[in-house]
């Protein structure tokens, strides 16, 4: 009789469930040897039992404050060796906002210390000696896991697990779980014997700025992205009538940024607004405000006129910080029928961007702060010289709005021909997707399979 094999799986990132339900689990347990455990946040415990559980899935909740201090310490250390020409802005921005000067010098220090692989090396070492603590090995005394597999290896939590498996000689898989962390939220801390990243730039990063080896990434493509080829998308006929919206309308879809970043999301709407008012953009035009998942927007100063609706996105979880927010299916599925059914996407430095390239849907984005005139560390416009951005930016597939000026002439543009910048799309499709064949999950499910 076949051993039953056991996979740890950490999903402690907002959103991350999204990886899960879109296939890669059930790819896992068709495997009829396979049980999974989960690990989550303390209180997402009973959202993923009712998503996941089953009698080969088990979840195990984790308090989120279990960490000791150095393990917080060693984060920080991770995020200042990293220097990107992000973390170079983040780090100029700072200066700007909070005038510490030395903290500023130490981090540019560290930083350019940091872009030398030896001490990459050396604080790896030091990281894997004095950061030891015990906390998961009741979970692998109790389960004898075969493999991990971390969707997010830069997670404190997930370093402590990759930690514990590699102590005991468990082979690790680890994942990017997004398409800037590799250039903006430190160097990795414990490097997994495998890694999967979503896209080749995504690899080569891997390559440059975390010391993984070639030979050991595997490029999957974007799972939560399945969806947009498996599933049919609404009729638009009857999912405007869902969101009672005249048919005949031509819609655009905007994205604020949220108030981490933009304070300006309000004078935005307030741009799009009298611009309809004074036929600068056609009347016929309906706006769909899609406010972030993970931020916060400020409309009090702006009263949305009939053209206007607003898309909240109700949260799935109780949530201790509303970056933990997950996305059902059902969610998933009517965002894309909303992109899908969109003319225009207007967004700030958001995945939104990505995903309507992955949909092929013309897309601006707000590289202005409304009618203000922000100097560049307090500007929007920073976000856009981001590594992950610029890179997008170059395939010429977005148009950057520079002013309310450009921002009305591309919105123009577009309305009259959406196939305007088609060729690009499918080149940053290719660049950000690697593949959008509806097999994404089935690659990485089948990937996991392989190493246990």
């Amino acid at each position: 009789m076949t051993k039953t094999k056991t996979i740890f799986i950490t999903s402690f990132h907002g959103l991350l469930s999204r990886v899960l339900d879109r296939g890669v689990l059930n790819g896992l347990l068709n495997d009829k040897n396979i049980k999974v455990v989960i690990f989550c946040l303390d209180f997402k415990k009973n959202y993923y039992e009712k998503e996941f559980g089953s009698e080969r899935v088990i979840i195990e909740p984790i308090n989120g404050k279990i960490l000791p201090p150095k393990a917080l310490f060693f984060q920080k250390i991770a995020f200042k060796l990293l220097l990107t020409k992000t973390t170079k802005i983040q780090a100029y921005n700072d200066l700007a906002e909070k005038k510490e000067y030395s903290q500023f010098v130490s981090r540019r220090i560290l930083s350019f210390l940091g872009s030398l692989k030896l001490v990459r090396m050396i604080f790896r070492f030091i990281y894997f000696y004095f950061s030891k603590t015990n906390f998961f090995s009741q979970y692998f005394e109790k389960y004898n896991p075969d493999l991990i597999f971390s969707m997010d290896c830069k997670h404190m939590f997930d370093s402590q697990l990759i930690f514990e498996a590699k102590k005991r000689k468990i082979k690790t898989i680890g994942m990017v779980r997004s398409w800037d962390n590799l250039t903006a939220k430190g160097v990795l801390k414990v490097i997994p014997d495998n890694l999967i990243v979503y896209n080749e730039t995504i690899k080569k990063e891997a390559i440059k700025y975390s010391d993984v080896k070639s030979n050991s990434i595997f490029v999957s493509g974007i799972p939560n992205y399945d969806i947009y080829t498996n599933e049919n998308r609404t009729r638009r006929e009857d999912f405007l009538k869902k969101i009672k919206i005249d048919n005949s309308k031509k819609i655009i879809l905007f994205a604020p940024t949220g108030n981490h970043y933009s304070k300006t999301d309000s004078q935005i709407m307030e741009i799009l607004d009298d611009s309809i008012k004074n036929n600068f953009i056609p009347e016929n035009v309906h706006i769909i405000v899609r406010f972030p998942p993970g931020d916060f927007v400020d409309t009090k100063s702006f009263q949305p006129g009939d053209n206007f609706s607003y898309d909240f996105v109700i949260p799935d979880t109780k949530l201790d910080n509303i970056k933990d927010n997950e996305m059902t299916l059902e969610k998933s599925l009517y965002l894309a029928d909303l992109i899908y059914h969109s003319d225009v996407i207007i967004a700030g430095p958001s995945t939104i961007l990505v995903d309507a390239i992955a949909l092929d849907k013309p897309s601006i984005a707000i590289g202005f702060d409304g009618y203000k005139n922000e100097k560049y560390y307090k500007s929007i416009a920073r976000l856009f010289d981001y590594s992950h951005m610029s890179k997008l930016l170059s395939t010429k597939a977005v148009r950057l709005a520079k002013d309310k000026v450009e921002l009305i002439e591309f919105i123009n543009k577009y309305l009259k021909n959406t196939n305007l910048d088609k060729k690009e799309r499918k080149e940053a499709a290719e660049q950000q997707c690697f593949k959008l064949d509806g097999k994404s999950s089935e690659r990485i499910s089948r990937f996991i399979l392989s190493k246990i």
